[in-house]
């Protein structure tokens, strides 16, 4: 069974475009129609239509879920100027071998 057979078993078109409540809301009123103790057989073709559908709205969910963007990218972390290392020369105390 494809998509296509999946939404003509629930008496659903590809222009509905269902979301899972109305997947579930056409599910629910095609087992009314077919239920399991009164006709078994097309009972279990509705449950395996609803099934499939159900199972590729939930991957569509996700691949729309991975391709959106997450928000705005974080910012760098701001530069902070650090004070100048102290003149090496100037700060080291002078030595007896110094002959400056």
């Amino acid at each position: 069974m494809d998509a296509e057979q999946a939404l003509a078993e629930l008496g659903l078109s590809e222009a509905d475009a269902p979301s899972a409540d109305v997947l579930r809301r056409a599910y629910m009123r095609t087992v009314r129609l077919h239920p399991p103790e009164r006709d078994p057989v097309a009972f279990q073709r509705v449950r395996q239509a609803f099934e499939l559908l159900q199972g590729m709205d939930r991957a569509l969910a996700v691949a729309r879920q991975r391709s959106e963007p997450r928000g705005p990218a974080p910012a760098p972390a701001p530069v902070s100027a650090s004070p100048p290392a102290p003149d090496v020369e100037a700060a080291a105390p002078p030595t007896a071998l110094d002959t400056s």
